[in-house]
């Protein structure tokens, strides 16, 4: 009986002292560091207008339904861009599905229209905004929606 109890007292012990360091200073430890050194992508990639505002995240698509902006990629969290139903999918960086470089260009002449603006600078707008491949060789050129309506907006303003 005196082995069992001993033996109890070390296992509740045990338990209690890696719950602490598991639940508390673990997480604890990766949030000051994700903080320290990736202080955006911790808070999520914010994006924020010049006054402030926050307009959105890099992470994840807003409908645009206005002929004034590109349109994103469809939602895997419905018909309203919900960012409380996102999630990932198994679509790779090459699915068709997922907004490209191609169709941002097919998108500028609508825009282009809409805004009363020269295609040729809408064009470049969307060159501006064109991320290359990951690393160089991953998946195909992408531009951030977000960002590519925002500059829009920015450029209507400084007009």
């Amino acid at each position: 009986m005196k082995t069992f109890l001993l033996e109890l007292k070390t296992s509740l012990l045990l338990t209690l002292v890696l719950a602490a360091l598991l639940c508390g200073a673990y997480p604890l430890a990766v949030w000051a560091g994700a903080q320290a050194f990736f202080p955006a992508q911790a808070n999520g990639s914010l994006v924020s207008d010049q006054d402030g505002t926050v307009r959105g995240s890099l992470l994840l698509a807003q409908n645009f339904s206005s002929d004034q902006y590109f349109q994103p990629r469809p939602s895997a969290a419905g018909t309203g861009y919900d960012a409380a139903n996102s999630s990932g999918t198994n679509l790779g960086p090459t699915s068709q599905k997922l907004i490209s470089l191609a169709n941002a260009g097919l998108q500028a002449a609508r825009i282009a229209k809409a805004r009363q603006l020269p295609l040729a600078q809408v064009q470049a707008l969307i060159a501006r905004a064109a991320r290359d491949r990951d690393w160089g060789i991953l998946g195909e050129p992408t531009v951030n929606v977000l960002q590519l309506n925002l500059a829009l907006d920015q450029h209507a303003s400084s007009r």
